[in-house]
C-alpha cells in the first residue's frame, strides 16, 4: 500500500463491524487495499450472514461513502431495513451546493447529497455521533491490551490469521466481561 509518507510499504487493511450494546465483533477482515470504499456491501453480508439477521442500524465513516455504496445500500435497506448511516465525506470544489436541511428533497438531488441532508438533521446527527462510541473504543481496546497496532505476520493469509484471533480474542473478553465465570462455566455445560 502507499503509505502517507509517499513509499509502498507491506500494510494492511483491517475492517471490523461492532455490534453496539455489548462492542463486540460480529464481522471481520483483512485486505491488502488501502481504501475502505470496496468493504461496505460485504461487511454488512457478513454481519447478516454471522448473526442471522440483518442490522437495524449501520453507521460507517467517510472512508466508506460513494454513489455506488450509496446506492447498493439503499438496495440492502430496500431487502432487509438496515438504515445506514454514511457519512459523505468533506465537498470537493465542484461538488454542488449542500441541500437545504428543511423542506422537500429536490428530485435531482445525488445520492451523496442526501446523505449528507440525513445526516445533518437532528435525528442523523445523534445516530452518528454513536459511531465514535462503538467501534473506535474497539480499535483502542485492541491496541491497548493485545498490541495490536500492527499485525505481526507477512502475507495476505498470515495477516488474516492473525487478525481473526485478535478479534476473537477481543470477543471472548467482552464475553467472559458481560457473563462472568459463572456465566461461562454454564455456557459449557448447556
Amino acid at each position: 500500500m502507499k503509505t502517507s509518507d509517499g513509499a509502498f510499504h507491506q500494510c494492511f487493511n483491517a475492517q471490523a463491524v461492532v455490534d453496539a450494546e455489548h462492542q463486540v465483533i460480529v464481522a471481520t477482515d483483512v485486505n491488502d487495499n488501502a481504501a475502505d470504499v470496496a468493504n461496505l456491501i460485504p461487511m454488512t453480508a457478513q454481519t447478516i450472514a454471522n448473526t442471522g439477521h440483518a442490522p437495524t442500524q449501520l453507521l460507517a465513516d467517510a472512508g466508506y461513502c460513494s454513489e455506488d455504496n450509496l446506492h447498493q445500500a439503499a438496495g440492502v435497506s430496500a431487502e432487509t431495513g438496515t438504515e445506514f448511516f454514511i457519512a459523505p465525506g468533506r465537498a470537493k470544489h465542484d461538488d454542488p451546493a449542500p441541500v437545504a436541511p428543511r423542506g422537500p428533497i429536490p428530485k435531482d438531488a445525488g445520492a451523496k447529497q442526501r446523505m449528507a441532508r440525513k445526516l445533518k438533521t437532528k435525528r442523523g446527527r445523534t445516530v452518528y455521533a454513536r459511531r465514535k462510541t462503538i467501534v473506535e473504543p474497539v480499535f483502542g481496546q485492541m491496541a491497548t491490551l493485545q498490541n495490536a497496532k500492527q499485525l505481526l505476520l507477512r502475507g495476505l493469509d498470515g495477516a488474516r490469521g492473525e487478525w481473526l484471533l485478535l478479534t476473537a480474542c477481543h470477543n471472548l473478553r467482552k464475553l467472559h466481561r458481560h457473563l462472568g465465570t459463572d456465566g461461562l462455566r454454564n455456557l459449557a455445560t448447556s
